[in-house]
């Protein structure tokens, strides 16, 4: 991938979009994609664990839930001060509300 910079006080500063949050599955059996699931570029504040979010792809909607997230913040330059920060995050799918709703349906027509 190429990079991009611009130039401060002489140093050269990847330009913002190289900051990325990550993205991958996990299991229920706790194993974990090597492949991201999605890779976000810029601002990924919102990525806390314990959030839950619907990932689009296609028309298809999947609601997920953070359940670990770690943070590394990489130096371009031997001695510059400047870093961009990559957060990688795990997921796991969890039922929406509508697959709930049916779920709960289909439990009380059992019992009734």
């Amino acid at each position: 991938m190429k990079r991009y910079f611009f130039d401060f006080a002489g140093q050269k500063i990847p330009i913002r979009r190289d900051e990325a949050t990550e993205f991958y599955e996990v299991d229920e059996e706790g194993n974990i994609n090597r492949k991201p699931l999605v890779m976000l570029l810029g601002d990924g504040s919102w990525v806390l664990e314990g959030r839950e979010f619907y990932l689009n792809r296609l028309g298809k909607r999947v609601r997920y839930e953070v359940v670990h997230v770690e943070y590394e913040v990489e130096l371009h330059q031997p001695r510059g001060l400047y870093g961009q920060l990559r957060r990688r995050a795990l997921v796991k799918a969890v039922p929406d509300w509508q697959e709930i709703d049916v779920a709960v349906k289909e439990a009380l027509r059992e019992q009734g």
